[in-house]
């Protein structure tokens, strides 16, 4: 049983999406070498992904252009974060 009513759900997941964009914002921007606002493979590799994180790279470029922008991984995050808190805290979704 939630102690959450399904508006406070609702607001907790928002919160938590608003907060998760903006990090994700904040780590393109720091990786993002070529100034386009989006992170590609080779900056991903400088920033210190290895090749067993390519598949997560491949999973958060939704549009499949090769390059993850500010809304691809916020959207990848909150989705695994939401996961997460789903998974350790289940009274905040039942």
């Amino acid at each position: 049983m939630s102690f959450l009513s399904e508006e406070q759900k609702v607001e907790f997941r928002t919160v938590v999406g608003k907060l998760i964009h903006r990090v994700a914002g904040k780590m393109i921007a720091k990786a993002d070498q070529d100034g386009d606002g989006k992170l590609s493979w080779d900056e991903a590799k400088m920033f210190g992904a290895s090749e067993a994180d390519k598949a997560d790279f491949e999973a958060t470029d939704f549009n499949k252009d090769g390059k993850i922008d500010q809304e691809e991984l916020g959207k990848f995050l909150t989705e695994k974060a939401l996961g997460m808190i789903k998974e350790k805290m289940p009274f905040v979704e039942e």
